[in-house]
């Protein structure tokens, strides 16, 4: 009988260890090989001691803020929260501790942090991952000021950070995909990132991994172990020849697994103008050609843009390349800027289509789009400089010309508004030109809902503008003594002002009129509603 179970259990499939997804960083990849490694030499007490490097559902932070400033230091707690708040919402089972007690990530604070070689500006940032098991598995640390010249580090930019440091726990590679959480910049003055649907796809993928590793660990179950990919493209950059709008441009990536485990790779455009074949899997020594192909219907001039590949390779699981390709224009719609301030006495403005004698198709009807207005059309031929183009004399061109005619009765604030152009081209259907159109002196918003408050001091903006017709701000007038104006820029066509709310208001409704004061005889005061319910 126990030769017969013994031949059973030889007999029976080898299970392979999972494998890491494209686009996480080399800490998860190596903490994952030592459990692996460990799972399938058997030696399952040490895979137990190795696990406490992979990312947990219960996760204890330490938060070190002595070295922040009393003024900012509930600013950046609440950016903490709302940063931890916007991962424990995409990462269902997790869930997240302050304490000091044996923490998994620390997070503190230093005046500056150093400056890479070659770099004026100090980092922002920095992570530290530990295997000691005395120490935090990951340690970020936050520079209060950044950037060159050096600026103080805002509560954005606090949310920022957390959120990268938590994606960075979770195994997740800093990315080249600006406006996500992985991919935040070291600029300052940024809005907050978002947590993108690839981000949390790979973390709940990581998180599933771990779960697999940590039953094979409880089971005694062996894993054969896999070693990395190692991936290689080519060519590094893609040069194209000269193309007119409207060519849909092909061409080849070759992507080669130099490594001795398999390699999963996506290729992933910076652009909805260039589409790429998908998700493939390499075994080892092997390539697979990546077929891509560049829309250039609303591209023109010099186009300069990436393909991603995101792969499972621990060193470099996002390469860029570099597509450029020169696209001669087939048209043109040159217009007033797309900021556009006008008055009761002046609410017209004109489109010019100009053709590239090359273009096969001609208007057939025009519309407004946002707001209301008649447009009327006729042939054109003039002397116009296409700025976009880089062309500062102006140069004869032919088309059409379009006289736009808007109705602007009782519209308040910033509008967005546009002209379309239908044609007898199935492929250039529409064209459009969209802009923004404002009557003198507007508030973005012009109403100010503040939301709900609390006890904690915050800060509002406003911005203020007027395009291209500068005008000055003297002066702004609260009717609370909760609010407090912080600065008003000094931008001379728009102002950002910049407030504070004290904390201190009775709890209930809070509302009452911003008064903004201009040196604009028309318009001496701007004046702002703002509302919020205090906690």
């Amino acid at each position: 009988m126990f030769l017969l179970l013994l031949a059973a259990q030889m007999l029976q499939p080898i299970q392979i260890a999972p494998t890491v997804s494209p686009g996480a960083n080399i800490a998860f990849h190596q903490s994952v090989g030592l459990v692996e490694q460990s799972i399938a030499a058997k030696n399952f007490d040490v895979a137990l001691k190795q696990s406490r490097l992979l990312p947990k559902k219960y996760i204890k932070i330490k938060w070190d803020d002595s070295k922040v400033p009393a003024a900012l230091k509930d600013d950046f707690e609440d950016a903490r929260d709302k940063a931890i708040a916007r991962w424990h919402s995409n990462l269902s089972g997790t869930e997240f501790k302050l304490t000091s007690d044996a923490p998994d990530i620390k997070i503190d604070f230093e005046p500056v942090l150093a400056a890479l070689p070659n770099h004026a500006a100090p980092v922002p940032s920095a992570m530290f991952f530990s295997d000691s098991p005395s120490e935090p598995r990951l340690e970020a640390v936050i520079g209060l000021k950044r950037g060159s010249p050096l600026a103080a580090t805002t509560r954005n930019e606090v949310f920022d950070e957390v959120a990268f440091a938590l994606g960075s726990y979770f195994g997740l590679a800093p990315s080249p995909y600006q406006g996500f959480i992985m991919g935040r910049t070291e600029q300052s003055g940024q809005p907050l990132t978002n947590l993108g649907v690839p981000e949390a796809r790979l973390a709940k993928a990581n998180m599933a991994l771990v779960q697999k590793l940590l039953e094979a660990i409880s089971l005694k179950k062996t894993l054969t172990a896999i070693t990395p990919p190692d991936v290689f493209v080519d060519p590094l950059r893609v040069a194209l020849p000269t193309a007119t709008q409207g060519d849909k441009v092909p061409f080849t990536v070759q992507v080669t697994n130099r490594g001795t485990g398999p390699m999963e790779f996506e290729p992933s455009p910076d652009c909805g103008c260039i589409s790429a074949t998908g998700a493939q899997i390499l075994q080892p020594g092997k390539s697979a050609l990546v077929h891509g192909q560049i829309d250039t219907k609303d591209q023109f001039g010099d186009f300069n843009r990436h393909l991603i590949i995101v792969s499972n390779d621990p060193n470099t699981p996002f390469i860029q390349i570099p597509v450029g390709i020169h696209i001669n224009a087939l048209y043109r719609l040159l217009g007033p800027d797309h900021a556009l301030s006008v008055t009761d006495a002046n609410t017209s403005f004109d489109v010019y289509l100009a053709l590239s004698p090359n273009a096969k198709f001609q208007p057939t009807n025009a519309r407004m789009t946002g707001l209301q207005g008649d447009v009327i059309f006729e042939p054109w031929q003039g002397e116009l400089a296409d700025t976009e183009q880089n062309e500062v004399v102006p140069t004869l061109k032919s088309g059409y010309k379009f006289h736009v005619k808007m109705n602007l009765d009782g519209i308040t604030g910033k509008n967005w508004t546009g002209l379309e152009i239908l044609t007898d081209d199935p492929y250039f259907k529409v064209l459009r030109y969209n802009l923004t159109v404002q009557k003198g002196i507007v508030a973005e918003p012009y109403q100010l809902f503040m939301g709900d408050i609390t006890n904690k001091p915050r800060e509002f903006k406003l911005d203020i503008s007027r395009p291209h017709k500068p005008f000055q701000v003297s002066r702004v007038e609260f009717d609370t003594p909760h609010l407090k104006l912080k600065s008003k820029g000094d931008v001379k066509d728009i102002h950002n002002l910049v407030f504070v709310y004290d904390g201190n208001a009775d709890p209930g409704p809070f509302k009452g009129m911003i008064k903004v004061f201009t040196d604009d005889l028309a318009q001496p005061v701007i004046e702002v509603p703002y509302a919020a319910s205090v906690q």
